[in-house]
């Protein structure tokens, strides 16, 4: 996958919300290797809007696009992405 970010996008006004970190993951089939792209803040959101989380590689493959999952192996589904939100009064 090379180069990767993530980034939790305010749809409603076409901007970036919050930007998570660059990082770098072996782009070659056979160094399979898991790295993050993390990216933490505090938004105000006054209205109602639509996020979308985005997250862009410089390179991808046929086999295993954004990395390989191992979830089936075990039965169980892969998680690829988590985020958490907290409503602070």
């Amino acid at each position: 996958m090379a180069h990767h970010i993530a980034v939790l996008y305010k749809f409603t006004d076409n901007t970036n919300a919050i930007i998570g970190s660059t990082s770098y993951s072996a782009d070659n089939n056979n160094a399979l290797a898991t790295t993050l792209s993390q990216g933490f803040g505090t938004i105000t959101i006054p209205s109602n809007k639509t996020f979308v989380i985005r997250h862009q590689c410089t390179v991808t493959n046929n086999s295993s696009g954004f990395g390989a999952g191992a979830g089936a192996s075990f039965g169980v589904s892969n998680i690829f992405t988590n985020i958490k939100i907290t409503k602070i009064r």
